[in-house]
């Protein structure tokens, strides 16, 4: 069902107010994703969840519908990406990572991106990092469909 533009100025301001309503929802579910991978990654840091469950992948099974991988994506996103040196592997931190450093470290990237950059070679995500965001998600999209 369409409807009939009746005044084609008051449709192009509402059409303009709409993409921006979107747009901005869009980033605040982007960074939804990047929250709930920090939170997700401080339940398992701090162990907050083992009153109740054997282990994190249970925790989130049972409380968010997640799967093994999900979560495990969610913690590793966090140890492997909150580094100030940049996008290269490391082995998962020991060391507590902040919240600002994490949001700071992978400010540029989407969740989406980042997920994909963890199975990546550190020479891989030397190239990402060095290509930028728009750019490697033209990248992974090429290597996807070739």
């Amino acid at each position: 069902m369409t409807t009939e533009i009746i005044n084609p100025e008051t449709d192009e301001k509402m059409f303009i107010s709409y993409i921006d309503k979107i747009r901005k929802e869009v980033e605040c579910a982007a960074d939804n994703w990047l929250h709930i991978a920090y939170y997700v990654y401080e339940l398992n840091y701090f162990g907050y969840y083992k009153k109740h469950f054997d282990n994190i992948v249970d925790c989130c099974q049972a409380n968010f519908g997640f799967k093994k991988s999900t979560t495990y994506n969610f913690i590793n996103i966090v140890e492997q990406f909150a580094d100030n040196v940049g996008m290269v592997k490391s082995k998962p931190k020991l060391q507590y990572v902040g919240f600002n450093d994490f949001f700071n470290a992978v400010r540029q990237w989407s969740y989406s991106q980042l997920v994909a950059m963890l199975s990546l070679s550190d020479k891989q995500r030397e190239q990402a990092e060095n290509r930028g965001p728009l750019s490697f998600h033209n990248y992974s999209l090429l290597t996807f469909i070739c």
